[in-house]
């Protein structure tokens, strides 16, 4: 009879404490960088449900999670992180800087930074995407690789190429992109070789005449805020080109 008196209160409790382990515990902890350093409003939220905090100016969150829970941890600039909740009571995460948000670009003003921190549109073709399509015309690299450019080329040999971004702007006038390298606007528009303005054919010039294996990156500017300093001539857009510089060292011989 104690025997079985016994079984039933080790069932019970065992029942007792699986049951508890089912509702929700107070997790706590601290969410910081890669340093150590603490982010205050970071966001903690139980994966699924619509439970969530913010972390204080310390770093310090609290927050009511069940074991088998996943708490997203989340902060702006950085690579959001999920934990399950285990038998702790205490989560210490570190977040990691988003990579993807450190992209940086090359403006008007011939400068790197940050695309995020720009207020127009910028797209950035690199030296390994030029030199992925092998042709002497370097604006047939950007083909496919520019949304809203459109390239054409006569098919006289040694022609140039007419880059225009975002369509057509005018009727008759000069609707091409401006094209700039290492900072000085070069000239687009070649040699016109016919007999009117209608069918003449540029040849040479411009972007034509530029190596593909001398170019490090290519930068679009399309908003007229990016083209701002080179005035009037950047209102259809800028073509701005970074050539491979060589560091060269003195040597005695």
């Amino acid at each position: 009879m104690k025997t079985k008196i016994l079984k039933i209160c080790t069932s019970f409790l065992l029942f007792f404490a699986v049951t508890l382990s089912a509702y929700a515990q107070q997790i706590s902890g601290t969410v910081s960088d890669e340093n150590g350093v603490p982010l205050p409003g970071a966001t903690v939220v139980v994966e699924g449900t619509s439970t969530g905090v913010s972390t204080d100016f310390d770093g310090n969150y609290s927050i009511d999670a069940s074991q088998g829970d996943v708490l997203v941890f989340s902060f702006v600039g950085y690579t959001s992180q999920s934990v399950t909740v285990g038998s702790s009571s205490t989560v210490d995460v570190s977040l990691q800087p988003d990579s993807a948000l450190d992209e940086v670009v090359v403006t008007a003003l011939g400068l790197t930074r940050a695309k995020k921190s720009l207020g127009y549109s910028v797209s950035e073709i690199t030296a390994e995407q030029v030199n992925t399509i092998k042709d002497h015309n370097l604006a047939n690299s950007l083909v496919g690789k520019v949304a809203g450019i459109n390239i054409t080329q006569s098919g006289t040999i040694g022609a140039g190429s007419r880059i225009v971004i975002r369509g057509n702007n005018s009727l008759t006038g000069n609707t091409q992109a401006l094209v700039v390298v290492d900072g000085i606007p070069i000239n687009q528009d070649g040699i016109n070789s016919g007999g009117s303005q209608y069918n003449n054919i540029i040849t040479g010039g411009g972007i034509s005449d530029i190596n593909p294996n001398d170019v490090e990156s290519i930068s679009v500017l399309k908003g007229p805020n990016a083209a701002a300093l080179y005035g009037a001539r950047a209102g259809n857009g800028v073509i701005l080109i970074t050539t491979k510089k060589e560091v060269q060292s003195l040597k005695w011989v």
